[in-house]
């Protein structure tokens, strides 16, 4: 059991080496993203950190789709058609797999947030928290 665990770890960083080689990834940068927050720009912004990385402080308008959801939970991801997907986690290694998962799945207009939360939390950004 435990090689199947290591092995799928293995897996997911050879696919997230593979988004960030293959250069697909488009980011988005953190004003940009701020300037769509104030002008309440519909997109579909989702962090795909675990759920309680996220009560403890998110983007505001934030979905939470953990990454080891993110399979069972497609369903849930309907693109702005003007926006596209956003994606962020806390450092890029998870969004970056999730993008190649949604990619996979025949979704495009995907972009990451550039720095991801990290780098959010360390301009001082916005952070909702759970009430």
């Amino acid at each position: 059991m435990k090689s199947t665990i290591r092995m799928t770890a293995v897996s997911t960083l050879i696919l997230a080496v593979a988004a960030i080689v293959s250069g697909q990834s488009q980011q988005i940068s953190q004003q940009e993203l701020l300037q769509r927050i104030e002008s309440k720009q519909e997109m579909l912004l989702i962090d795909v950190r675990t759920a309680g990385e996220f009560r403890m402080g998110r983007v505001p308008g934030a979905v939470n789709i953990p990454l080891n959801e993110l399979a069972e939970r497609l369903g849930e991801v309907r693109p702005h058609p003007d926006t596209g997907v956003i994606l962020y986690c806390e450092t890029g290694r998870r969004a970056g797999i999730a993008e190649r998962m949604l990619r996979d799945a025949g979704l495009d207009n995907i972009r990451q947030l550039e720095g991801n939360m990290s780098a959010w939390r360390q301009s001082e950004l916005p952070i909702e928290k759970a009430k």
